[in-house]
């Protein structure tokens, strides 16, 4: 009974963990960025040819937009994936090939569009257990690294 939360989509629990990282990593963007936004629609596609994947949406958004996260003056876009790996879709993965297939298919997606507005992308992808992945860990270790110097400088 304890793990339905983890698997339900009723009720708001899968949104509601998803919306605390993506709030937590605005607000704290929000201190050592620029131009901090919280779901940020994507430009719209003109007839561009996009790799296999991409989202084409009109209506896309990733989850943060900032700018000078990795570099002065460039934006830099983030998305929150939280996956459980007790799913079933998991079962056949060992968990660092969870975390890698999770950051690939966020990249597969929303990579191309980010490019397209000369920007990086990012996908911040957790555990329902705790862990994350590779890329999120850089970004957090970037956060850190900014946060010392604005904290430093204060």
């Amino acid at each position: 009974m304890i793990e339905t939360f983890l698997f339900c989509k009723k009720g708001g629990y899968v949104i509601l963990r998803h919306n605390s990282i993506r709030d937590l990593l605005a607000e704290l963007l929000g201190e050592i960025c620029k131009d901090v936004v919280t779901e940020p629609l994507l430009l719209p596609l003109t007839g561009e040819k996009l790799p296999a994947g991409s989202n084409l949406s009109d209506g896309a958004r990733l989850d943060v937009s900032c700018i000078n996260l990795w570099s002065p003056l460039s934006r830099a876009f983030i998305d929150v994936r939280i996956f459980n790996p007790k799913a079933q879709s998991n079962w056949s993965k060992k968990i660092p090939a969870m975390y890698v297939a999770h950051e690939n298919e966020k990249k597969t997606e929303y990579n191309p569009r980010a490019m397209q507005e000369h920007a990086t992308f990012t996908p911040a992808v957790m555990s329902t257990s705790g862990g994350m992945g590779k890329e999120f860990d850089r970004l957090v270790r970037q956060i850190t690294v900014n946060l010392g110097y604005y904290l430093s400088s204060c």
